[in-house]
């Protein structure tokens, strides 16, 4: 059996319905209001569950950075103080937390963290260069810059300074967690403070150590990340204020007083207010940096600097005797 309903509305309530709808809600405030806060659900309410959801997979990925570094700490047994300073190191870290990881494995993190963090807390550096040499962060060739004593290659060959003594030679035998062995005469004594000089194809790095035990032919130097990159600089150099005369080679001028204001084993910046500048003019040289008989030795002029009237200049055939002389005042 088929059944047939059929409908009818009230045209006149249609009628009502549809101007009413077309009308808008121009007769109702209650309805504006309505309509307005529907609307801006509509685009706040995922915008804000976007955000949440963003957040808390944020926070996933920094907690899980965190357990992949500490997972590194453990595998490269870090020892509980070195994992203190390495999850301290995280603070300093600039890039987005999720990458934290990186501190234990790219050389760029690691070199800028470590940094910041020497800054404020000078006296860990020998941690962290154990810590740089146990996770591997180091240089894998000699032309490459050196930030720390973990970096330095076996076999590279060194000089020493220490103050008294006469630079020697030496190379670097090895490297491990407890310091850097440098086979080299035993000259040195325990503790006392050296100065370790590394060439490579990038310049010249100064670094400052100490030595904490001598054995034989051998010395072993603290780890450190006290390192002086001097690029195209030949020597170290240091402030001080020494007397001498200076004479232009070849005139009959008489030798004009002065001092020299910094110096280096291969140069010096000097001023002599009565002393004509021409670049490259031969000077004869007389000073003593540690009030013992006078050095005399010849320079050439390089630059003059306007600022303070100072007149930079390198030694000439320098004897290793004035070397070391001049070396022991840099050093102190």
């Amino acid at each position: 059996m088929i059944v047939y309903l059929q409908i009818i509305f009230d045209q006149e309530r249609m009628d009502k319905f549809f101007e009413d709808l077309s009308k808008g809600f121009e007769k109702s405030p209650f309805e504006i209001a309505l309509a307005i806060i529907l609307f801006t659900g509509m685009i706040v309410v995922p915008v804000i569950l976007t955000i949440i959801f963003s957040i808390r997979s944020w926070h996933k990925a920094v907690k899980a950075a965190r357990s992949r570094l500490e997972t590194i700490a453990e595998q490269k047994q870090l020892t509980v103080e070195e994992r203190q300073i390495l999850t301290k190191l995280t603070k300093y870290f600039s890039r987005n937390k999720r990458y934290l990881a990186q501190i234990a494995t790219e050389p760029a993190s690691f070199n800028a963290a470590s940094r910041r963090f020497l800054k404020k807390k000078p006296a860990q550096d020998d941690s962290i260069a154990r810590i740089r040499l146990k996770l591997g962060i180091a240089a894998k060739t000699s032309g490459q810059i050196i930030h720390s004593t973990a970096e330095i290659i076996i076999g590279t060959p060194v000089l020493v300074h220490g103050t008294g003594i006469k630079t020697e030679k030496g190379n670097v035998a090895a490297v491990d967690p407890k310091g850097i062995v440098i086979k080299i005469k035993p000259v040195f004594a325990e503790n006392s403070p050296i100065m370790v000089e590394v060439r490579t194809r990038q310049g010249c790095f100064i670094i400052s150590t100490r030595v904490m035990k001598t054995q034989g032919s051998a010395i072993l130097a603290a780890h450190t990340e006290k390192v002086e990159h001097l690029q195209k600089r030949k020597f170290y150099r240091r402030k001080v204020k020494i007397p001498l005369t200076a004479q232009v080679i070849g005139r009959d001028d008489e030798p004009e007083g002065g001092y020299i204001t910094d110096i280096s084993a291969g140069g010096a910046r000097i001023y002599v207010p009565g002393l004509p500048f021409q670049k490259g003019a031969p000077l004869q040289l007389s000073f003593s940096p540690d009030k013992r008989n006078p050095i005399k030795l010849k320079a050439r002029t390089l630059r003059e600097h306007e600022r303070d009237h100072t007149i930079s200049i390198e030694f000439l055939d320098i004897s290793k005797a004035a070397q070391d002389r001049i070396m022991r005042i840099v050093l102190k």
